[in-house]
C-alpha cells in the first residue's frame, strides 16, 4: 500500500484531496458538526488543510493532534483568531507538523467529527494504521456523539484487512468518489 500511495503524483494528490475536501465540506456530517478533529497530512495522505480553513471560517472549533511518546494522541484547539494557523505548527516526532503545546487541549464533545487517516480501509470501516496504534488508542476513548470519518484516496480501499480485537472501525468513509456509511 505504501508503494501505491507513493506512486500518486503531486498533481493527482492535490486534485483528489480537493475533491475529498469538497465531499466532506458539502456533507451533512460536516454541516451538523460543531467540532472538527482534523490532522496535518503527511506527503502521501489526503490533504485536509482546505477543510480546516473552511471549518474555521464557519465558526467550528478545530483541533489538531500531537503525538506523545507513549504512542497516544493529544488534540489541541486551533486558537480561533489565528488566521494563519499553519505558521504556528511545529515539528514533532516522526517529522510531523503539530500544534504548539500552548494551544488549549481539546476534548471530544457532542457533534464532533473526527477525520481519521490510515494506510488502507475496507468499505465496512476497518482500517490499517501505520502500526503504532495512535489512532486506535485515541478512537477507543471516543464517547458521546462523535463520528469517525475515514479519509482516503480510492486506491486505499481494499476488500479485506487483517483485524485485531483492539482495532477501531470508522463510522463512515470518504474518497474522491463518494462518502459512504460503513456497516
Amino acid at each position: 500500500m505504501r508503494g501505491i500511495l507513493a506512486s500518486i503524483g503531486d498533481e493527482q494528490r492535490t486534485v483528489s484531496s480537493s475533491s475529498i475536501v469538497e465531499q466532506i465540506g458539502s456533507s451533512m456530517l460536516f454541516a451538523q458538526c460543531t467540532h472538527l478533529f482534523a490532522y496535518i497530512a503527511l506527503k502521501q495522505e489526503v490533504d485536509v488543510s482546505e477543510l480546516i480553513d473552511l471549518a474555521l471560517r464557519s465558526g467550528k472549533q478545530v483541533a489538531l493532534p500531537r503525538c506523545r511518546t507513549d504512542h497516544s494522541l493529544d488534540y489541541h484547539w486551533i486558537v480561533q483568531d489565528e488566521k494563519d494557523w499553519k505558521l504556528f505548527l511545529e515539528e514533532g516526532p516522526y517529522r510531523l507538523q503539530e500544534p504548539p503545546p500552548s494551544w488549549p487541549k481539546a476534548v471530544i464533545q457532542n457533534n464532533t467529527l473526527i477525520l481519521v487517516p490510515a494506510l488502507a480501509f475496507t468499505r465496512s470501516g476497518e482500517r490499517l494504521g501505520k502500526g503504532k496504534g495512535y489512532y486506535d488508542r485515541f478512537l477507543s476513548e471516543c464517547t458521546g456523539r462523535c463520528i469517525k470519518l475515514g479519509v482516503a484516496f480510492e486506491t486505499q480501499i481494499v476488500p479485506a484487512l487483517p483485524v485485531q480485537p483492539h482495532d477501531i472501525k470508522v463510522n463512515a468513509l470518504v474518497t474522491e468518489e463518494k462518502l459512504v456509511y460503513c456497516v
